[in-house]
């Protein structure tokens, strides 16, 4: 991502989240845990087995989203 340059822009990339975020909330939402425990103990193959079976069934009311490791 190129650097903002002025407030405007920040007010747009704003508004842009903001937007992406309202669509976002009205879907089911499938977050993978991708830190290196779960990368280790598969979260990869989850991940891939999660947007094959929401494109092949055509479910647009399902977000599958990457997610941080949440710790111990």
């Amino acid at each position: 991502m190129k650097p903002l340059a002025s407030v405007k822009e920040l007010t747009q990339l704003r508004d842009k989240i903001q937007e992406r975020q309202a669509k976002q909330e009205k879907k089911i939402q499938v977050k993978v845990h991708l830190g290196t425990c779960g990368i280790s103990s598969g979260a990869n193959k989850v991940l891939q087995a999660f947007k094959e079976g929401v494109e092949n069934n055509k479910l647009s009311d399902v977000s599958i989203l990457k997610a941080a490791c949440i710790g111990l």
